[in-house]
Formats: C-alpha cells, structure tokens, sequence
C-alpha cells in the first residue's frame, strides 16, 4: 500500500481536506488552517467534535484549531485576531508517509509567513491512537513571547454526564471570574449552578494525563501533554451557545481540553531556539 492511496485530497462538510484512510482509522485535515477536523479509529465513534456549519473563512468551530502565536486576544493589540493567524491561514501539506506500524505521519505549514520572526509546523501520527506536536521556530534577531494551544473538541454524548480527572487539587484561573485563581476539589464535573453551567479555566501545572469518562458512550479519552503544562477547560454552556450560529443546541455534545502554553507556561522563545507542543490522545479499553 503507497501513502497516496490513504492520503487523498476531497471536501468534508464543504470545506478542502486531506482525507486519511487505513486499517487503523480515518481522519480529515482541513487546508484552511491545517486543522485536524475529524479522527475515527477503526471500530470507535468519532473522537472529536465538529460544527456542521463550517464558516470559512472564519475560524472553523470543531476538531482542534491552532491557537498561535498567541492564545485569546493580543497582548497589545486590540484590532489582531483572538488566537492568532495560524487557524485562519492557507496550509500546505508538505509530505505523508505510511509507516511500517500502519499509521500515517503528515507534516503541515503555512503556506506564507504568519508573524515576521516565528514560523510554526504541525507534525501528526494518525492511527488507533493520535498523536499532534507543533514546532515553533524564532528565526529572528530578538526573543519572541509564544502563548499557544491546541484546541481540542472531543465528542461527548452529554456534558452534562460526563468528569474529568487529572486536575484534581491542581489550581485554575477561572476566566469568568477576571482569571481569579481557585483550586479544584476532585475531578471536574459540570455544575450548572456555576456560571450557568459554562465553564472556561486555565489549569495550571497539570503534570501528569488527563481523563474524559463519558458514562454514556462507554468510553474514556486520555490526553497527554509535553512542552506544555497549562490545561484550558471550556464549555459554553447553554445560554452562550445559542448565540453561537455553528453551536446551537450541539453544545452538549463536546467539551474543549485544550493543552498549551497559556498562562504560567507562556514562553518566550530567544533567537534561533525552538519550541514543541505535543498531544498524545488515546482511548482506554
């Protein structure tokens, strides 16, 4: 078997994706901003979660858009995009390779510069389990501040049913309380009481996996970070959501965790060092 034929060019929901297909899995890669949109391992449900109003070319709702080079608004710019340039930006597939052990290797760029002194690639190893890694590159005269994340949508039958643990007694900036610091007592679970039930937190030094147990789907989803110990949190909630036209009453049906280098573990990145930011995602028998 040749990697062109697992790997092939089509759309998906109206949107240019690189489409993957093997024993292992299937997975889609939207162009418009390298993003990873869909990943199904073979005799699983969907893993992640995806709008089914794509809105290019506004950031695509769902999969795990890249926040880069910075992550929420621009530290000193009003008028720059939250999240930075890279999950609203064209990306080429620079090569595929199908390995020995049967998954799929492809490494992703931009296909023209995002920031005068960064350049960003995404690497990602498609299988029964997924694995994610961006490298960011100062290839400038002068240190460069980076604040990043991977923004994961995983698929859920209800949120409402579901926990998460790994963040347990860690502390979190609770964003809808003007980044107040608060420390989480057992695993995470949705409270309507708080906040509606919307939930956006910044955990911080998450050292070791973090859990997903959906009840309801009879799974667990097991994240694991390297190059980034901030872990983001959010759901909408019922009242945002529908004011969101891609989210609507779909809101129950995902949680974000989000690995990066967000808040305490922002960095800065000194002339001619890299950076890498790495997910392992896997299901738990």
């Amino acid at each position: 078997m040749l990697v062109q034929d697992v790997v092939t060019q089509t759309r998906w929901r109206d949107v240019p994706v690189w489409e993957v297909r093997t024993p292992q899995c299937v997975a889609r890669i939207s162009c418009f901003g390298g993003q990873l949109l869909s990943w199904q391992p073979a005799g699983q449900q969907e893993v992640l979660w995806c709008s089914a109003q794509l809105q290019a070319p506004r950031p695509l709702r769902g999969g795990v858009p890249l926040c880069w080079p910075w992550f929420g608004k621009h530290p000193h710019d009003p008028a720059a995009p939250s999240h930075g340039m890279a999950r609203t930006a064209q990306w080429q597939l620079d090569r595929a390779q199908l390995m020995l052990d049967g998954r799929v290797w492809m490494r992703l760029s931009p296909q023209q510069r995002l920031h005068p002194h960064l350049q960003v690639d995404q690497q990602l190893w498609l299988g029964t389990e997924l694995e994610q890694v961006v490298t960011s590159h100062n290839v400038g005269d002068v240190p460069e501040p980076l604040t990043q994340a991977l923004h994961t949508y995983l698929q859920v039958a209800d949120v409402a049913r579901v926990s998460v643990a790994g963040v347990q007694a860690a502390s979190y900036l609770d964003a809808l309380q003007a980044r107040r610091c608060l420390r989480q007592q057992g695993p995470w679970r949705f409270d309507p009481a708080v906040h509606a039930g919307r939930a956006d937190r910044i955990y911080q030094n998450v050292a070791g996996p973090v859990v997903l147990d959906d009840p309801l789907l009879s799974r667990r989803i097991q994240i694991t970070a390297s190059g980034g110990t901030d872990l983001v949190l959010w759901t909408p909630g019922p009242e945002l959501a529908m004011q969101m036209a891609d989210v609507g009453a779909q809101w129950s049906h995902y949680l974000c965790l989000e690995v990066g280098n967000v808040a305490a573990d922002a960095r800065l990145l000194l002339p001619g060092q890299s950076h890498r930011l790495q997910q392992h995602i896997a299901l738990l028998p």
